[in-house]
């Protein structure tokens, strides 16, 4: 809209033509045309549907909607594997290309997240920002002692259980895989834990010592059950 036409209107009819009109770089004059998820100040909160979470940008609410439509447009060319943003996808890509920025400038360790480093420098100053624990995800875990939360159920058979490990563990109970291999004989087992007792047949370790008369045992089940002859 040149500006003789804008003498010729009102107030109200001036705003309203000057919303569909911008000055371009040039200084020629067309339609605004903002890319879709752009942002503009003042522009009020944008709510979702669904949750009813508001965010203060149309583009927050478009990655945020998609946590409720599964939509993943950013697909990893390798595995296939789909990311809501980019950024999650440039992050992911390291683990196929093996690329670990981030240094650790105490010991050198490198690592493929900014996180995972700021965690392992805790075990270098000892710090426990978490009440004890080095990790927030750490703390929420062993909260649920105290709660009871179990959020981790069987499908086949209900239980459940509070850790996702311990779930995947239990599950070999239904299907009778055996991943842990001894590497001295043909047997397997489903637990990593059994097969680490297993390997003391081979090795000859006997780590449990009775303090009273320095039997050593293979298994703990049977060190208790010995220390029970000491206390009648």
């Amino acid at each position: 809209m040149c500006q003789e036409a804008a003498t010729c209107l009102d107030q109200e009819e001036f705003s309203g033509q000057l919303g569909s009109h911008a000055v371009g770089a040039s200084g020629t004059v067309g339609p605004t045309s903002l890319p879709e998820g752009a942002e503009t100040l003042g522009r009020a909160p944008s709510e979702c549907r669904v949750c009813k979470k508001s965010f203060p940008y149309q583009s927050q609410l478009t990655l945020h909607q998609r946590t409720h439509t599964g939509e993943r447009p950013f697909q990893c060319d390798i595995c296939a594997k789909g990311f809501i943003q980019l950024s999650d996808l440039r992050v992911h890509e390291r683990i196929h290309t093996g690329e670990k920025p981030y240094s650790c400038d105490v010991c050198l360790k490198k690592f493929t997240h900014d996180s995972t480093l700021r965690a392992h420098k805790r075990t270098h100053t000892q710090e426990k920002p978490f009440c004890c624990f080095i990790q927030l995800s750490d703390l929420r875990v062993h909260e649920r002692i105290h709660t009871g939360e179990k959020p981790y159920s069987c499908d086949v058979c209900l239980k459940k259980f509070t850790h996702d490990s311990t779930l995947r563990a239990h599950k070999r109970t239904h299907t009778q895989e055996k991943p842990f291999c001894c590497e001295h004989c043909d047997r397997a087992f489903s637990h990593r834990g059994n097969l680490n007792v297993h390997r003391r047949t081979h090795s000859g370790l006997k780590p449990y010592l009775c303090p009273e008369c320095h039997s050593a045992f293979r298994h703990l089940g049977t060190f208790k059950c010995h220390r029970k002859i000491h206390s009648r």
